[in-house]
């Protein structure tokens, strides 16, 4: 079994000074649209995010209401950038919600 070794990743962070977080909510949602963002901070921010205990977080859905809140204050005091997009019931229908979820995330993106 080969298991990654992010090199290539690691690369990219070390040459970076931004990052970029993508996320999508709605895959599940028999009646609403599927919403995704992309938000881009300076790459500082991942010590703002473990000084507060957010750095290893991997499901906002874990969080307690009192770290989403801080979260969200975080993020809205730090975004350099952010792009919001949103498919309709209509689209994902017609297209299935896995091909809408990579539309959605390229459009926010884009």
């Amino acid at each position: 079994m080969k298991y990654p070794n992010f090199n290539y990743e690691n690369k990219i962070w070390a040459t970076s000074k931004t990052i970029g977080a993508l996320d999508e909510v709605g895959r599940g949602s028999l009646a609403g649209p599927l919403v995704s963002a992309v938000v881009v901070f300076d790459k500082s921010i991942v010590t703002t995010f473990n000084d507060v205990g957010l750095g290893k977080v991997k499901d906002s859905k874990l969080l307690s209401p009192k770290m989403r809140e801080e979260l969200s204050k975080i993020i809205k005091q730090e975004v350099l950038s952010y792009s919001i997009s949103e498919i309709s019931v209509e689209r994902i229908n017609k297209h299935g919600i896995g091909k809408c979820t990579q539309y959605a995330f390229r459009k926010a993106i884009g």
